[in-house]
């Protein structure tokens, strides 16, 4: 979860109304896809406005049960028909698609209501409270013949690519560290009434917010093997450290600080590795930083099919380093990576290859479960059991 202030919108949906339930989308030549949006939180709005601005898509639908949520989603799309009732936007035969915005507690019953309604779905992340919701919503999906999209959004970053890249090249070697400095202010913003911060409707802090990190570990270092977590602060869960070790002696770190001051927030990602290292600035990320050895600079352009490469020294050790830069503004690039899961899930509907890669948004599920079991355990947890195991080595 980032920053309030990274894209000038929060980084949740749903309003304080919600409580949790006991067509083909292939369009004709020129006839946009239409798409009704479920919560209209700070991120339910956010992905309307994404999708207003997106070619062949027609934001027909809205809903919420919260009025004032709703009154603001209006404003924003007053030619769509707006509900209270989600099952009303379900009913439509002329919505394509489903965008839930909603808090995790709310996702699997709507994921399910959307499925059998044969509407194709974008769901916020994490995609239900347990894996057992997670395998019931993606099961269903596939039932149905739906298509089935989960808004981690930092997948879509081409920064991230750009990491993905180097680690799928070798050019640098093998990448043996992730590590996650996010300073956010979650707590202070959200007030302790909201539901982000009650473990039975977020499934917890790391599940709900670390998962980006931890979906981006798992594609970038393997799937989790074990998991410890530390945290600290007045309020529960105001600080969070996640320790992820993974096959071949990977480690992943994710610090997340819920309590910054608004001022002062800020993230930072460095991927360390056997020759080289790179760092990413920004929840919604803008710069990438890469230094390695002079004589691996031309095959790491390559990769990246990157120019004008500058060395720069410190002290004894000159090192070739290349700034990548996203080309667009923050608010800007999250629209895009919001539009980019909404092209995946229409690429599936259409038949096109499936690149939602529901899979590693499992393992991250699981290893998000797994460190809210190690915050009370406080000790290693390995996926797949409920006991907390020691330390692998004194290395992590």
């Amino acid at each position: 979860m980032g920053q309030r202030g990274s894209a000038g919108v929060g980084s949740r949906g749903g309003g304080d109304g919600w409580t949790r339930p006991c067509a083909d989308a292939e369009a004709d030549a020129g006839r946009p896809v239409s798409i009704g949006v479920v919560g209209l939180g700070a991120f339910g709005r956010f992905c309307v406005e994404a999708y207003l601005g997106m070619p062949g898509v027609q934001v027909v639908a809205i809903a919420d049960p919260n009025p004032h949520a709703l009154a603001a989603g209006t404003a924003l799309a007053p030619h769509a028909r707006a509900y209270a009732d989600p099952a009303l936007v379900m009913a439509l035969p002329d919505v394509e698609v489903v965008a839930l915005c909603v808090p995790p507690d709310c996702q699997l019953a709507l994921v399910l209501a959307a499925v059998l309604a044969g509407k194709h779905v974008v769901c916020d992340k994490p995609l239900g409270l347990s894996l057992t919701e997670f395998d019931r919503a993606v099961a269903a999906a596939a039932a149905h013949g739906v298509a089935l999209g989960i808004n981690l959004v930092l997948r879509h970053s081409a920064l991230y690519e750009a990491v993905q890249e180097l680690a799928r090249s070798g050019v640098l070697g093998a990448l043996r560290r992730l590590a996650v400095e996010n300073y956010a202010d979650e707590v202070r913003a959200s007030g302790p009434g909201h539901w982000f911060l009650n473990p039975a409707r977020s499934g917890g802090l790391t599940l709900a917010a670390d998962i980006h990190w931890l979906d981006l570990a798992t594609r970038l270092l393997g799937p989790v093997r074990d998991v410890q977590t530390w945290e600290t602060g007045a309020d529960v869960g105001s600080r969070r450290l996640v320790t992820t070790a993974h096959a071949a002696g990977a480690v992943a770190s994710i610090y997340h600080a819920f309590d910054t001051h608004s001022g002062a927030t800020g993230c930072t990602v460095l991927a360390a590795f056997d020759e080289g290292e790179v760092r990413v600035d920004g929840w919604v990320p803008t710069t990438l930083t890469l230094a390695c050895a002079p004589e691996r600079a031309a095959a790491v352009a390559a990769v990246l099919g990157a120019r004008g490469l500058s060395v720069v020294a410190s002290g004894d050790d000159p090192r070739a380093v290349l700034v990548l830069r996203s080309g667009l503004d923050r608010r800007t690039t999250y629209l895009e990576m919001i539009r980019s899961t909404l092209r995946h899930v229409l690429a599936q509907a259409r038949g096109q290859e499936d690149a939602n890669d529901l899979a590693s948004a499992r393992g991250a599920t699981a290893a998000a479960l797994a460190a809210e079991r190690a915050a009370v355990s406080r000790g290693w947890v390995s996926l797949g059991t409920d006991e907390p195991r020691e330390a692998l080595s004194a290395g992590l």
